[in-house]
Parts: structure tokens; sequence; C-alpha cells
């Protein structure tokens, strides 16, 4: 039920344990006086019969049934709800971003690195300038997981990361970073592939603030 609702948690499951707590006592009362089990019951209680009677051992067992029932679905609800609203939140943030990042495998050479997926690769990114004394801030997939995109800090100066794992990278992915770091305000940008960069892209990139690293200049980088 948690999971179903949108809203008011509790109230849904109060109201469940409710109707459950009622529909159990009738079904209480009509086993107790309804069926053959009346007269085996009463003739259980023997001489306690006249103080203690099936009606009393009805309402106890009525209550105990119709209480734990309320307390149990309000209870379970309103945590599977808060739990499902979580998830849900969390779904949206990763697809808002494209996806999410990945684990990579062990690093021991410059063809694991070459080797990440996408996903893997911004992991491994993220990792290694976080060591480096940057402030993880957030990432997004974009141009149809084409390229990852990370903002980190350090000094507080904002920085602009693409990344990339297609081979040779060229001048397109430098020129659509400074466009958005132009549109952002960002005065550091750096392009990180896993491979290599045409000669044109690294021609383009000097005397711009734009740095770039590729995957052995990022793998010297993780060794020392």
């Amino acid at each position: 039920l948690g999971r179903r609702v949108r809203k008011h948690y509790g109230l849904h499951g109060f109201m469940t344990g409710l109707v459950g707590g009622v529909a159990g006592s009738i079904s209480l009362a009509a086993l107790i006086f309804l069926t053959p089990l009346r007269a085996a019951m009463q003739a259980a209680l023997g001489p306690q019969a006249a103080t203690f009677t099936l009606v009393q051992i009805w309402s106890q067992l009525a209550a105990f049934t119709f209480f734990s029932l309320v307390a149990f679905c309000t209870f379970g609800t309103t945590m599977a709800g808060r739990t499902e609203e979580r998830n849900r939140k969390q779904r949206e943030v990763v697809d808002d971003r494209g996806g999410t990042l990945q684990r990579p495998g062990a690093i021991r050479e410059l063809s694991d690195v070459r080797g990440l997926s996408l996903p893997q690769f911004g992991s491994y990114v993220k990792n290694l300038f976080t060591k480096q004394g940057f402030t993880f801030k957030d990432y997004r997939f974009i141009d149809k997981d084409k390229h990852l995109d990370m903002w980190l800090e350090h000094e507080g100066e904002p920085w602009h990361l693409r990344l990339s794992v297609a081979d040779k990278v060229g001048t397109g992915t430098i020129e659509s970073l400074l466009q958005d770091m132009k549109r952002e305000g960002v005065r550091k940008g750096v392009v990180v592939v896993s491979t290599e960069f045409q000669p044109s892209a690294v021609k383009s990139a000097r005397s711009r603030p734009v740095v770039l690293i590729d995957g052995q200049t990022l793998f010297d980088m993780a060794e020392k």
C-alpha cells in the first residue's frame, strides 16, 4: 500500500487497519457464536462460564486483533511510503542526470583505463580529482551518452569537466565545452578522455581556458 499511494501514508494505513480490524472482529464473532466452536468453548469454560462469558472472550480477542491491525498497518504503510518516496526521488535524480556512475574494476595499466565504459570512467575520474583536493558537485550525461559532464570546485573556484571515451576526440568536444562554460560563467574547464586527442583538438585548446588530459596523462596522475 505504501508503494501505491503518493501521500498521506499514515492515513491510508490507518484506514486499512480500521477496515481490517472491523472485518476481523466480525469474523471472530461469527466463528465464536455461529459455529460449533461455541459449544466447545462453553464446555471448556465449565464452572467459569458464569463469570467469564463468550462475549468477554470475543471482546478481548477482537480488541487485540483490532488494535494490532491498526497499529501494524499505520506504521508499516508509513515506513513503506517514506522509503518509496526516497527511492522515487533518487530515480528522478538519476533520470535527470541521464544515468548513474559505476564503480570501475582494478586499474593496473593504461589499457584498463581505455577499456572503461563512460559511467565507469566517470567514477574513476571523480575519485581521482577528489583525491587531488577537488570537491565533487554534480554530473550529467549529455549528447546521447557521448559525453559525461562533471562540476567540481577547487579552492572556491568552479570547474567544468567534460569526459569522453571516444577514440581520437576532436575539436567539437572542446568548442562545445567552451560554449557551456561561457553560458555558466565558469572560467576553468577540463576535457578528460580515456584515449587520445586529435592534433587539431590539441591546437584548438592552446591559449584557451581548457586543459586537455588524455588517457596516458590520467593514468600517470593516478600512479603518482
